[in-house]
């Protein structure tokens, strides 16, 4: 197995499967972070957003009141 900068680890293949397999658990876990995380920011965008046609609407209900 490769760990990097030219070095290679021989394992048996018993260790190697855990490893492996341990790996792709690390990455499903990160993975399902990360897709917490873009839900919260798409949530967050739409607030903003929502908030921003908020005050634009009311400034322009100021600006026609005003007129």
């Amino acid at each position: 197995m490769s760990v990097g900068a030219n070095f290679v680890v021989e394992m048996d293949v018993s260790y190697a499967i855990n490893y492996i397999d341990e790996r792709i658990k690390e990455f499903e876990d990160l993975r399902s972070k990360l897709d917490a995380q873009s839900a919260d920011i798409a949530k967050r965008i739409t607030d903003i957003d929502n908030f921003l046609l908020y005050i634009s609407a009311a400034i322009r209900q100021q600006q026609q009141a005003g007129q």
